[in-house]
Order: C-alpha cells, then structure tokens, then sequence
C-alpha cells in the first residue's frame, strides 16, 4: 500500500501530464516564422479584451457545424473553380478546405478580441506563415441558435460575391467600390486548411455572437487569387476531390501558399486582358446533387430556405438542387440585427 507522500506525489504527476496535455504544443512566442513588422506573437496572451464586457463565452463548435462551415466554403470554391459563378474564370487549382485545430486554436485568441479591425500582431504557426482571417457579429435579444446564426454570418462574407468582377482577382477591389475582401478570402486556391471560432457576449441587454474563421494562406501582393485555366483542376497533380469535383484532392501538395510550377503567369496587361475575356464569356447553369444541401425532411420554417434549416438530423428527400451563376442566399432576419463584418 502506497504510503501519505507516495500518493501525493503520484496524484502531482498525473495532474502535471494533464496540464501538459492541455497545453498548445507550440511556443508561439518564440515562433520563427512571425513577420518582422507584425507585433509579439497573439499566442502569447490569451486573455479577453475589455471590449467584450462581462462573463463573456467561447462557444464550443460541434462537429455538425464544423461539417457545415467547411461544406459551406468548400460548395461555393468548387463553384467558383467550376466557372459558375459571377462569370469569375475557371480555376486550374483551388484546393478542398479542411479543418486545423492549430488555426481554430489561434482563432479562438482572436475571437477573444471582440473587434471587427485587423490585429497587427503575429498570426502565424508553424506550418503557416501567412495565415488571413476575418471576423464578424452579430446581435441579437432573447434566445437564438448558434448554427442559426453562424449560417447568416457565412452569408454576410460570401454575399460580397454580388460586387465581385474578374478584375478583383488581381487588384482586391470591386468595379462598384463595395466590399470584396471576405468573399475574396473564402477563395484564395492554396489555401487548404481552415480552423473558426466563435464567442458570445452580453452587452446593453443584447447578445453578440462573434466568429473568426483563420485560413492557412492569405492573398498575396501581386499574385492573382488562384490559378485558372480553360479545365478546372487542370494543374491539380494528384487528381480532383470526388465530392467536390472542380477542387484538388485532400493530398494535393502546397508550399508556403505558392501556385503550382505549372502555373507561370505574372501579372501584366496581357493578364489583364486574358482575365477580361474569360470574364466576357457566357456562363451555362449548371445542376449538382449537393446532399447537405438537400431539404431536410422535418418542417422548415415558413420564408427560410432549406438549406438554412436547422442542421442536426440531417434526413434528405433526395431533391436536386439547382444552383445557378446568381444563386442568392438569404439572411434570416427575424429577431437579428443587421450582421457588421471587419472592413478588412
């Protein structure tokens, strides 16, 4: 029988190797990689602003919304990449998205935030040094669910895809001078990693839901958005996804966010003017069988689409969805206050 001080330091060990475990496996702050002009790694501190009032909540994502997060994102690049959408042109390589926990770690910090404004401090990990993310919030009074509301986040970045021309995959700006940059960030093609956050907060006798999603690549200064092509996937080396069927596969290699050797071209007027044409093509609708799209067979709400439903049980009826160049998406309005978003 273990004596008094065998035990005690027995039940410290293993307490010890919890707390370890509990830890991020990164010190980020000492990582190498953090951009000269950028301050002190957010890694370093992850306490909450004062901006975020009291008792604020880190909101734990399940697995049926971070299914959904990345369906969502991953359905509208394999539209983009397919030539479907906006007459943007066809993407020779835009990778599936999936889900980081290093990234959903980081933007857990910041998340913790609760500001719509771009960090000037450190965001990188180990195998990203370039990472870019967004945030958005929205609020509300009395009881709304959370997946509700992630999915009227979504739609405030990907909304953006109405001011969007050809042309913004060079500059980063919209013909009409509306904001770009969220839709934009959803689609830049190497990027293959994603990780989200979400936080609520209770402020003036309403509740803000906030969300910060973190990509593993950021668009670059003088590189267009993604590769394109005349064939979507035609310069993805292992093959197309085959769920996703204009987007790379999962094992499609990346290094630092860099476009393939395949893809050469460097941006000049004659891009401009190739970019000009696809974008003066006419686009065909096309049809897809997208299943988490599908109409869930428990009633819907009356004035909200079906693929804004709820999302647990999920039982399909097996309808074809039509998705067209100018899909639309509505925002579920009732009870919530316009969705503000970074102007980032």
């Amino acid at each position: 029988m273990w004596s008094c001080p065998c035990v005690a330091v027995g039940l410290l060990l293993i307490f010890s190797l919890n707390l370890v475990f509990l830890l991020p496996e990164t010190n980020y702050c000492h990582l190498k990689n953090c951009p000269v002009d950028k301050k002190p790694h957010i890694g370093c501190s992850g306490n909450w602003s004062p901006k975020c009032g009291k008792e604020p909540t880190i909101v734990s994502i399940p697995q049926h919304i971070r299914n959904f997060i990345l369906n969502y994102h991953n359905t509208f690049r394999d539209m983009v990449a397919g030539g479907q959408l906006h007459k943007l042109p066809i993407a020779a390589r835009m990778l599936k998205l999936n889900w980081d926990h290093d990234l959903a770690f980081l933007a857990t910090l910041l998340v913790k935030r609760c500001d719509i404004q771009p960090t000037d401090h450190c965001i990188s990990t180990e195998e990203f040094s370039s990472p870019g993310y967004h945030t958005v919030y929205n609020k509300f009074k009395g009881t709304q669910d959370t997946s509700r509301i992630v999915r009227s986040q979504l739609n405030a970045w990907y909304d953006q895809y109405k001011h969007v021309s050809a042309y913004s995959l060079i500059n980063g700006l919209s013909p009409d001078k509306k904001e770009v940059g969220h839709f934009l960030r959803m689609m830049v093609g190497p990027s293959n990693r994603l990780g989200c956050a979400i936080a609520r907060i209770e402020k003036d006798g309403w509740t803000h839901q906030w969300l910060t999603c973190l990509y593993s690549c950021s668009s670059k200064k003088n590189t267009l958005l993604y590769e394109y092509s005349g064939k979507p996937g035609i310069y993805c080396t292992n093959g197309i996804n085959g769920k996703f069927q204009h987007l790379c596969n999962d094992t499609e290699p990346v290094t630092d966010c860099m476009h393939s050797d395949l893809f050469k071209t460097t941006i000049s007027n004659d891009t401009a003017s190739l970019i000009r044409d696809m974008m003066n093509r006419k686009i065909k609708p096309r049809f897809f069988f997208v299943p988490w799209l599908a109409r869930v067979t428990k009633k819907v709400p009356r004035g909200v689409p079906f693929y804004l439903s709820k999302l647990p049980s999920w039982h399909y009826e097996g309808v074809f969805t039509r998705i067209k160049a100018n899909v639309k998406i509505l925002k579920i309005k009732k009870n919530v206050q316009n969705t503000t978003i970074n102007p980032n």
